[in-house]
């Protein structure tokens, strides 16, 4: 049998802490509420609850439920936007998410 990766069944110990997020990542997150809110007011909703409702719907097991974000734009359409933007920033601007 073939195997790509000599560690693809092993798994974690539980005790094991998560990798940091990277810089794009926590730009992502940033760059997401913002585009989230703009969504929001453009339709005439608040913005503070309309997060608040899409960040609260979790499972039990504090796994977010599998979902449309909110049926205005695709994730790939988001994604692309964002990754876009991180890349025209600047190192000056990259700073803070780089921290």
């Amino acid at each position: 049998s073939l195997s790509l990766s000599g560690n693809m069944g092993r798994k974690k110990p539980k005790g094991m802490p998560k990798r940091p997020l990277s810089a794009y990542n926590l730009f992502f997150q940033d760059e997401r509420e913002k585009a989230l809110k703009a969504c929001a007011v453009q339709e005439g909703l608040d913005p503070d609850a309309f997060l608040k409702e899409l960040n609260e719907k979790r499972e039990k097991n504090g796994r977010r439920l599998r979902r449309k974000l909110h049926g205005r734009f695709s994730f790939g359409d988001l994604a692309s936007y964002i990754a876009g933007r991180w890349n025209e920033l600047d190192a000056k601007s990259k700073a803070p998410f780089e921290a």
